[in-house]
């Protein structure tokens, strides 16, 4: 509480007394700390949750017999047996006991607080106290309940507030404010390079090897993101579009580490999971590629592709929590799937992410799933993600989780600039910041003469050259529909002119701050200026 408060204000709004009970006036016009809303009354309802699952009525029969019922299920009067003792409400003394031994415990321990708060003459001197004071007090809950986990990484388990934003190797969600707190300069030569070197959450602390290194960049700066298309010639065209900006911008760089985010489709998105996650040069990307495409065609499982094309030691990582194994800084990269009921209809787009942000206001312009969001997707793997974007529909052996399907990211989303920029914007509020943002979306090579057909020429479709019997197996099956949406996904120059003619009224503020990126040698290169 004490710590919310202190980050919610520059100057505290009262006594920690009295913002507990909502009883200031700052306190009493936001929603978190007015009378009906206070510290104190979420304190009670926890504490009555809590105890309505774990404290035993305290009602003996006539021969001894206790009730066992607790007040969260209590009908009537039950002994260990099951058998009826007695009609009538719960019944429990000690827990009035315990609720006023912990308001008492509450109001004196705010009491020392405001105590070690009045002799500090900055606030900043305050929050670091606060959070120094906080910091213990967490420690300490940790030490004393050894088994105590945060099921959803989604809350931070340093404030226990926040949404996380970075998942430590040892398991822990910790938010950009905490994070703040516990990294520590990483660099002489660039202060804004922080690391964390242990967690000190367990007992003894954890040290991480490597330890997990971010950017603290000034919130209000340009972001630059990378957009790839699925199905590019097996990777050969991106790659080397992005091995000549490497090279212009001096090849001393990788150029993962130019961008802020990396989203990828498909071969697209193997790609953004190879150079962001597996580290790759993006010089041997198109190789790798090529040579996972040759194994995944033979008696090779997608699997065991997988595995070897990325090795079994990044491959089998959680994806979420990659970025804590990375010892160089490392970008943020998701890939998109698509989302198929087993012999029902495709039920849209979805992405898996290396990284947390915070549950915000979805876009209205893209509707896609946020895996991390489920608990489920929270546990997904390297492996699984490269899996789910790069699977090919005919597969009989695909990513399932919650009764879906996930197949490859082409059939709803090959290129995935619009949710690029959509996570963009929920990562970083693009929209308040007057700085020049950089998007750069790279296609497959596939292109349209015309305006006559909105297919893809015929001479790339899948079922040219086929027999009858095989062409009408390919008409009609399962796969062979949605490998014709595939094909028709794949013509990359269509879905760019359809998204950004829909959405160009939308950000036509952001447009003005967007600057465009055209290397040598690279005239069909996919940019706007969004």
């Amino acid at each position: 509480m004490a710590l919310d408060a202190a980050r919610s204000f520059k100057s505290l709004a009262g006594r920690w007394v009295d913002i507990f009970c909502g009883e200031t006036d700052k306190t009493a016009q936001s929603c978190w700390g007015s009378n009906k809303n206070s510290y104190k009354v979420q304190v009670v309802q926890a504490f009555e949750i809590f105890t309505s699952m774990s404290l035993k009525c305290e009602y003996q029969g006539d021969h001894g017999e206790r009730c066992v019922n607790k007040n969260a299920t209590h009908q009537c009067h039950q002994d260990r047996h099951g058998d009826v003792i007695g009609y009538g409400s719960y019944e429990s003394q000690i827990f009035d006991e315990l609720m006023v031994q912990w308001d008492n415990r509450l109001h004196s321990g705010l009491e020392v607080l405001d105590q070690e708060i009045d002799i500090q003459d900055t606030p900043q001197a305050m929050r670091n106290t606060t959070w120094r004071i906080h910091k213990s007090a967490v420690e300490a809950l940790y030490s004393a309940v050894e088994t105590l986990e945060i099921p959803d990484l989604m809350v931070c388990s340093w404030c226990f507030c926040n949404d996380s934003s970075e998942l430590l190797a040892c398991g822990h969600g910790i938010c950009d404010a905490c994070l703040a707190e516990v990294a520590m300069p990483a660099s002489e030569m660039d202060r804004r390079l922080k690391a964390v070197n242990t967690c000190d959450l367990h007992n003894p602390s954890r040290l991480f090897e490597p330890p997990l290194q971010v950017f603290q960049l000034p919130v209000r700066i340009g972001r630059r993101i990378l957009s790839l298309d699925g199905d590019s010639g097996h990777g050969v065209i991106q790659t080397n579009i992005l091995k000549d900006i490497e090279t212009q911008l001096g090849g001393e760089i990788p150029i993962q580490h130019f961008f802020d985010l990396i989203g990828g489709s498909g071969t697209g998105g193997l790609l953004a999971i190879g150079i962001g996650l597996g580290n790759w040069d993006v010089g041997q990307s198109a190789t790798r590629l090529l040579d996972y495409q040759a194994k995944s065609h033979t008696q090779m499982t997608f699997t065991k592709a997988i595995k070897e094309t990325f090795g079994e030691d990044v491959a089998s990582q959680r994806i979420v929590g990659s970025r804590a194994h990375i010892s160089e800084s490392p970008t943020r990269v998701f890939v998109t799937a698509t989302l198929y009921q087993a012999w029902g209809d495709v039920q849209g787009p979805t992405i898996i992410t290396n990284y947390m942000r915070p549950e915000g206001q979805e876009s209205k312009l893209v509707s896609y799933v946020y895996e991390t969001g489920h608990r489920d997707g929270q546990n997904f793997t390297i492996q699984d993600a490269a899996k789910a974007t790069g699977l090919p529909p005919s597969s009989h052996d695909p990513l399932s989780c919650r009764g879906v399907l996930y197949l490859d990211g082409g059939i709803c989303c090959n290129n995935p600039a619009e949710i690029a920029m959509a996570e963009a914007e929920l990562m970083w509020l693009l929209h308040d910041i007057t700085a020049s943002h950089l998007l750069l979306s790279i296609g497959n090579g596939w292109a349209q003469d015309t305006d006559v057909s909105d297919d893809v020429s015929s001479k790339n479709r899948s079922w040219v050259g086929m027999k009858k019997d095989q062409l009408i197996e390919y008409l009609t099956s399962r796969a062979a529909k949605l490998e014709r949406r595939l094909d028709q996904n794949r013509l990359s120059e269509k879905p760019w002119k359809e998204a950004f003619s829909l959405i160009s009224s939308a950000i036509r503020s952001w447009r003005r701050h967007f600057t465009s990126m055209q290397p040598k040698g690279t005239a069909n290169l996919e940019m706007d200026v969004v």
